[in-house]
């Protein structure tokens, strides 16, 4: 895509799920990417460091503890989410809630304009309508090897979380922010998934430019 684009050099971002896709990008195609930056993104999976779904909201516990085990009760998990959001209306929504449930902090519904939530949920629809299969894969890279160390990543990479986060709760972005060698860390202790970063876009566009630090 770099190529057919040609581009050289770029920041990756990635926003909760895409932010593994930022730093592999930061660990793995170092020679282009000039720095990373991780939105309430997800850690890699390591029972044996830390509780990887503590803090979660009820859907994500249910989701990822299947997505453990695999097999037809996964795949039926999965197939009732995607019929539920299908079936949504952007227009009978009044909230986050309204799309995600137990998944939302106070900080995130309070924060977020119902143009985002509409938003939110089309884009969602877009990814789901062509079946589970991106929602499985999803699931199952989060869960599985990486294909780098965090501790080889040595492009400048920040990591923004927020402290009231239910869906990567602020335990991955501190376990991320140790182990990413020199890597920034902002917490931001009372906000969410959605919050911690969507009012801030011109603030994290200075962070990507100071962080490339001219290596375009």
């Amino acid at each position: 895509m770099l190529d057919a684009l040609d581009i050289n050099r770029f920041v990756a971002i990635g926003w909760s799920g895409g932010g593994p896709h930022a730093l592999a990008c930061g660990a793995l195609l170092a020679d282009r990417c000039v720095a990373a930056i991780s939105l309430a993104g997800v850690a890699p999976y390591a029972p044996e460091d830390f509780n990887w779904t503590e803090g979660m909201g009820p859907e994500n516990v249910e989701e990822l503890t299947l997505a453990l085990e695999g097999g037809p009760a996964y795949d039926e998990m999965l197939e009732t989410f995607r019929t539920a959001l299908l079936a949504l209306d952007a227009n009978d929504l009044t909230s986050l809630r309204d799309i995600y449930g137990g998944l939302i902090s106070d900080a995130d519904n309070d924060a977020t304009s119902i143009d985002a939530v509409r938003y939110t949920l089309e884009n969602t629809k877009i990814g789901l309508r062509p079946g589970i299969g991106g929602f499985h894969d999803d699931d199952q890279a989060f869960l599985k090897p990486w294909g780098f160390e965090l501790e080889d990543i040595r492009v400048p990479v920040s990591i923004w979380f927020g402290g009231q986060d239910l869906m990567v709760p602020a335990t991955h972005g501190g376990y991320l922010a140790a182990h990413i060698p020199n890597a920034r860390s902002r917490e931001f202790p009372d906000d969410g998934h959605f919050s911690s970063w969507m009012p801030r876009v011109g603030e994290l566009f200075e962070e990507a430019i100071d962080l490339a630090g001219g290596r375009w």
